[in-house]
């Protein structure tokens, strides 16, 4: 997976997105935000799964579990500023971004 590229700005080709991860997350992943290309017609599931497979291993758990991390529970996915609904917005084109991940906030 490429990381840190530049948008090629050819219509169709690849995008930068940003990923931005919160709270517990960043514990879990090991960093807080970093780039990636996203590829042409990808879809926000085909995208936590190749997340899952070059990145790391935690990314693949929330489409298999249908948004909840088994220990931390829901974890809200932002993209574009909207909340990817579970399983449904797995099918949603991926966007410019960025893509936010969530846990939930204890108390909130």
């Amino acid at each position: 997976m490429a990381v840190n590229d530049r948008d090629s700005g050819a219509p169709g080709g690849p995008q930068v997105l940003d990923i931005v991860l919160t709270g517990e997350l960043v514990t879990i992943v090991g960093r807080g935000r970093f780039q990636v290309t996203a590829r042409p017609g990808e879809v926000v599931g085909e995208l936590l799964v190749r997340l899952g497979k070059d990145c790391h291993p935690w990314f693949a758990t929330l489409p298999a579990g249908r948004g909840e991390d088994p220990q931390l529970g829901a974890v809200m996915v932002l993209l574009d500023g909207e909340q990817v609904s579970f399983p449904d917005g797995l099918r949603r084109p991926v966007g410019p971004g960025p893509l936010y991940l969530i846990p939930p906030i204890p108390g909130g």
